[in-house]
């Protein structure tokens, strides 16, 4: 009897290395090639920059999840992070454009914070037109309209085109099926256009020239509809003065009120 449970015991356990086995050979076999997962973003990347973001109301995403009648929605945002004598200080956008309305509803907001302390912690309902972001109240102080019109969305200015990735030399790859998840990481440099352009928009931010990287995430699978992607260019390897930035394609009536996770 002794023997026999051994015997069902050494059996079961084979079972499980026998089930890792071809459940990791699955991952590795259906893992997609890094030229596919660059392929992916560049159905992304190749819009920007938007200069003006009402054109969103006119170009399409996947709309297989969407109600025959539904046109569907962009949802986008911005987060700035950075580090300063104040403490951290987080200032964002985060905006939906409505297809089927053409209308756009968002927030603007900015946190500041120094250990536990809250220094500064606002939010104001927002829109777009081509003219640039407006605050809903018209009644606000003119040092925060100033604030809102200087404040640029990474998708604004973002150029990151296929060729352009194709040029950057020291990337990294990665993929997980079980998430799923898919992404790309780049290293820049300091000659790099987009890193120049951050410079002329935002001079104050600080920069460590060795570690300078653009990421990019897609968060669903390669073969069917990504649920959103995110931008982040890490200006230091401590991620304290960072840009993040989300796109998705939503169905109308069932979208997240914010999108930027703050």
């Amino acid at each position: 009897m002794f023997i026999g449970n051994i015997r069902r015991i050494l059996l079961f356990i084979m079972g499980l290395l026998i089930m890792t086995t071809i459940t990791g050979c699955s991952n590795v076999f259906n893992r997609p090639s890094d030229k596919e997962i660059e392929g992916k973003f560049g159905e992304f990347v190749n819009m920007f920059p938007i200069e003006d973001l009402t054109v969103l109301y006119d170009k399409d995403g996947n709309r297989s999840n969407l109600k025959v009648d539904d046109l569907g929605t962009w949802l986008i945002s911005t987060d700035k992070y950075s580090r300063s004598e104040k403490g951290r200080e987080i200032i964002g956008i985060d905006i939906r454009f409505n297809r089927n309305t053409k209308e756009s509803k968002g927030r603007f907001y900015k946190t500041i914070k120094n250990g536990e302390d809250v220094i500064e912690d606002i939010e104001y309902p927002i829109y777009y037109d081509k003219e640039g972001f407006h605050f809903i109240d018209e009644n606000l102080e003119e040092s925060l309209v100033e604030e809102l019109s200087n404040f640029k969305m990474m998708y604004e200015y973002l150029s990151v085109g296929r060729e352009y990735l194709d040029t950057l030399k020291a990337k990294e790859f990665y993929y997980n099926g079980e998430v799923p998840l898919y992404g790309a990481t780049y290293k820049l440099t300091t000659e790099d256009k987009n890193i120049k352009k951050i410079k002329e928009l935002y001079p104050e931010m600080t920069m460590d020239e060795n570690n300078l990287t653009l990421d990019l995430e897609g968060h669903g699978t390669l073969w069917t509809t990504t649920g959103y992607v995110t931008f982040n260019i890490f200006l230091d390897d401590k991620h304290n003065n960072y840009f993040t930035a989300m796109m998705a394609f939503e169905k109308s009536d069932e979208f997240q009120e914010s999108i930027s996770g703050k």
